[in-house]
């Protein structure tokens, strides 16, 4: 099988995302995604990218580069991984696209937003502020 999917990573997905901050949001989306939906075990190696781990084997590298989703097999058989990853772009796509745009025309919640993707979330906030947060419908999905 991985003969007729040794250039799968030549081929990808154009998310038509117009910034690096919105290809970092939709990639920690898409990683919590397969973690929460998919109980696959994903590991962050750029904010643009991640491992996908399912029975402790690596099955490949999910990464967004040029507003392009692609996966690198890793795996004989990445085949179930990717038509996860096309689900999620099938079901969660549009959401995904507003739930930034939304959070990124507030002021406040962007740099909350950058700061979460960036993985240094300030922990200034008090308990009450980080329970209201959480919640929040704008952030149930993520």
């Amino acid at each position: 099988m991985m003969e007729d999917l040794t250039n799968l990573e030549n081929f990808g997905i154009d998310l038509k995302l117009e910034s690096e901050e919105a290809e970092m949001f939709y990639c920690e989306t898409l990683r919590q995604w397969f973690m929460d939906s998919k109980e696959y075990l994903t590991i962050s190696v750029t904010d643009r990218e991640f491992e996908l781990e399912k029975d402790g084997e690596l099955i490949g590298i999910v990464y967004i580069f040029d507003s392009v989703l692609r996966l690198k097999p890793i795996k004989d058989d990445p085949v179930e991984a990717l038509l996860d990853m096309l689900e999620f772009v099938a079901k969660h796509h549009k959401r995904t696209i507003d739930t930034y745009n939304y959070l990124s025309e507030d002021e406040d919640a962007s740099e909350k937003l950058l700061n979460l993707l960036n993985g240094s979330f300030e922990s200034e906030e008090s308990e009450e502020e980080a329970e209201s947060e959480g919640d929040s419908d704008d952030w149930e999905w993520i």
